[in-house]
């Protein structure tokens, strides 16, 4: 059997921030799932067309000549109308091909999928044995996670009960996607060539605006000598010099974070590194241990300069934490990427000011605001439905930077301006430039400052 596996185009707008910023990063999902499949004698494609920058007007021109058994697409809820494209595109290629969705958008909404005659399965929450069974042959009806149509009904199986065993993973098939094209997000890269990297799954939180309880908020971190092992591949076969950990809370356990870095130090990886943290998840040591094994940033979530904002959407934090926190990682000598969402339920043009404030008094080396998106599955998305202040269904709009959620308490006008605002008041201000030129100490420094400024004028 002969496997295609596919993320589909992406596409943002010009005057959305992570256009100008974002990083690439191998479909991890897909890695993994074409490791496991080729484990158990499955031939395997992988076709990443957000890498190669193949957009959807050219994607049947750029499907391989198969012929392929199963096409598997990896789905999202801003991309979701791409996706839905690619699996049209797939069913006139190869139309007797069986298409199976997964993905975030998927699970949340496998009905919205399934509505289409492109799309046969729909693999929800963690896919890798499911998937595993469905090529093997099971019934769809006796798979956990599946759902299907039958007789014009979508019927949906009981979802897995047992996580995944994240050490019981092979290595992601890193000889399927392009790793020519794969970089980390503007200014959070000290080298190249660089790599986005996911080494657990959860998150500790509860953020209304999140849904990471799909994965749970019990935190599962691989073993510290596997992704060490994986680190030295990619450093040995391709050459990377810098790493990106976007787990969504990478520091939830510091006794695991530190094994890593020891493995680090002992062994003088050559490497740079950065990741993402929450302001409850840190202390100094490890930050010192951190910065000892390589790390240079750490990004980590605000919201919201106001208490009361962040009580609203459960963020569990005080900015307190987060003034202690900023100061621990200057100590170590880590940069700091603060973010900031403008828009979550209760806000005012006063909490904006507010947010605006503590950035600044904050300081961190890099701040990034967001206009809140309450995605479907989400506690903030279906407060929003039920009050009626979703704007629009159409999943195109929910890329961080439009207003799709209207509260009474501010109009979207101000959000809009906020948006603005907020980075030429951070970015703009003569301390900051300054502090950054002092910094500038190559050729590369003044590119990667040259393009964060052309970034910010788009944005604002």
């Amino acid at each position: 059997m002969t496997i295609l596996l596919i993320n589909p185009p992406l596409f943002k707008k010009e005057t959305n921030v992570w256009r100008h910023i974002d990083s690439c990063t191998p479909p991890y999902g897909l890695a993994i799932l074409a490791a496991i499949l080729e484990d158990n004698g499955t031939t395997v494609q992988i076709l990443d067309c957000t890498a190669l920058g193949i957009p959807v007007s050219h994607l049947e021109a750029s499907l391989p000549p198969g012929p392929f058994e199963v096409i598997g697409i990896t789905a999202s809820t801003a991309l979701f109308h791409n996706d839905m494209q690619t699996a049209r595109k797939c069913r006139k290629r190869y139309p007797g091909a069986t298409i199976i969705m997964g993905g975030v958008h998927p699970t949340v909404l496998p009905e919205e999928c399934l509505a289409s005659d492109n799309v046969d399965l729909v693999v929800r929450g963690e896919g890798e044995r499911s998937f595993l069974r469905l090529v093997k042959g099971e019934d769809p009806a006796l798979v956990p996670g599946v759902s299907y149509s039958r007789e014009n009904e979508i019927l949906s199986n009981p979802a897995n009960q047992q996580p995944v065993n994240l050490d019981e993973n092979p290595m992601s098939a890193y000889h399927l996607p392009p790793m020519e094209r794969y970089h980390t997000a503007l200014g959070s890269s000290r080298r190249s060539p660089g790599i986005g990297l996911i080494v657990s799954r959860g998150c500790p939180g509860r953020c209304t605006y999140c849904y990471g309880h799909f994965l749970g908020r019990k935190v599962r971190f691989r073993d510290p000598q596997l992704i060490y092992t994986e680190i030295r591949i990619l450093m040995e076969t391709y050459g990377i010099r810098e790493g990106a950990f976007y787990d969504d809370t990478f520091t939830t356990y510091r006794k695991k974070v530190r094994a890593l870095c020891k493995l680090l130090i002992d062994n003088h990886a050559d490497l740079s590194w950065s990741c993402f943290s929450r302001v409850d998840t840190v202390d100094l040591e490890t930050l010192k241990i951190m910065r000892r094994a390589g790390c240079h940033q750490i990004s980590v979530g605000i919201e919201s300069g106001s208490e009361a904002i962040l009580g609203n959407i459960q963020k569990d934090i005080d900015l307190e934490k987060a003034v202690r926190m900023v100061a621990d990682c200057k100590k170590a000598g880590i940069m700091v990427r603060a973010c900031f969402m403008f828009g979550n339920p209760g806000e005012t043009r006063e909490t904006i000011r507010q947010t605006i404030d503590f950035a600044k008094r904050l300081n961190p080396d890099i701040v990034l605001f967001n206009i809140t998106t309450p995605f479907p599955g989400t506690k903030m998305f279906d407060w929003a439905s039920s009050k009626g202040y979703l704007t629009t269904y159409d999943w195109r709009e929910y890329d961080l930077a439009n207003v799709v959620m209207e509260l009474p308490s501010i109009d979207k006008q101000d959000l809009m301006q906020a948006y603005k605002q907020g980075y030429r008041e951070f970015y703009f201000r003569p301390t900051y430039l300054m502090k950054r030129l002092l910094k500038i100490r190559s050729l590369e420094d003044i590119k990667l400052n040259w393009r964060g400024l052309q970034a910010v004028f788009k944005t604002g």
